[in-house]
């Protein structure tokens, strides 16, 4: 197995039982609409078919991807903070 696979949880983990949210945590996905890209192999593969019914995945080949690391709170706040732009007419 090569490449890499994308998840995107697409339900909620409302009834689920803990060993899948778990999973999905180890996945790296924590809420709906999430996407995580990680490495194709056989324990990956056995954890999607524990939470199949709760995401949606795609085999990808090539390498993983890097991730965009997220904007912090404080960060987020000073953008949202800033004044808009104002376009010329």
């Amino acid at each position: 197995m090569s490449g890499h696979i994308v998840i995107t949880q697409r339900r909620s983990t409302a009834q689920s039982n803990e060993n899948q949210r778990r999973v999905l945590k180890s996945l790296g996905l924590n809420r709906v609409g999430d996407c995580n890209s990680v490495t194709d192999n056989n324990c990956i593969r056995g954890m999607l078919n524990k939470v199949k019914h709760l995401v949606s995945y795609e085999l990808k080949t090539g390498a993983v991807p890097a991730r965009k690391p997220r904007t912090s709170f404080s960060e987020w706040k000073k953008k949202a903070a800033a004044p808009a732009k104002k376009t010329a007419k």
